[in-house]
């Protein structure tokens, strides 16, 4: 397996959890259709329940521990350590 595309989502979304954003967010994966949800943990307050999400749909998580990334080459050896 390999990373083919990693790209931040950038769309308005309060960051709150509603099911608004529940539904958002598994209408996105439909359209992509990934097979992995990777986010870091440490930056990410709602983690746990994209982790639940994504198991829910049948995809997989990848939680990074990080404290700071600041390369590509960093972010893709992370992820394919983790896959």
């Amino acid at each position: 397996m390999s990373v083919d595309l990693v790209f931040p989502i950038e769309f308005a979304i309060e960051y709150k959890s509603s099911s608004e954003n529940d539904f958002l967010y598994r209408e996105m994966y439909k359209r992509i259709n990934p097979d992995f949800l990777i986010t870091t943990k440490t930056a990410d307050n709602y983690w746990t329940k994209k982790e639940l999400r994504a198991k829910e749909i049948g995809i997989g998580f990848i939680g990074l521990d990080l404290e700071k990334i600041s390369s590509t080459t960093e972010v893709l050896r992370k992820i394919q350590e983790n896959i």
